[in-house]
This record gives C-alpha cells, sequence and structure tokens, in this order.
C-alpha cells in the first residue's frame, strides 16, 4: 500500500517532462520549461523531506 502512492506520484510529476516539447508547441514556449517543473519537483521534494524527518517517531 505503501508503493501505490509513490509510484502514482511519480508518474503523475513525470508525465509532464516526457510530453514537453508537445505541450511546449501547443503553447507555444521554450521546451527548456520542463526543465523549470522537473526542478520546482525536486526542489519541493528536498524541502518536503527536510520536514518530515521530525515526524518519525522511533
Amino acid at each position: 500500500m505503501t508503493m501505490l502512492p509513490q509510484t502514482v506520484t511519480a508518474m503523475v510529476s513525470m508525465v509532464r517532462p516526457l510530453m514537453a516539447n508537445q505541450i511546449a508547441t501547443v503553447f507555444g514556449l521554450s521546451p527548456k520549461v520542463a526543465g523549470f517543473y522537473v526542478g520546482l519537483v525536486y526542489l519541493g521534494a528536498v524541502i518536503s523531506s527536510s520536514f518530515t524527518a521530525s515526524l518519525i517517531t522511533l
């Protein structure tokens, strides 16, 4: 049960960069925008993981 949410989250966050060329063409943007998106996803992961360490009790 723990793996399912992680799998779905990974799929949802990584589909957009895979389709970056098509999405960028539709909206008239540069495909480089996908790099910013991936950077924001990982920045959010770094920040949230630093706070969740305090929630783990031994």
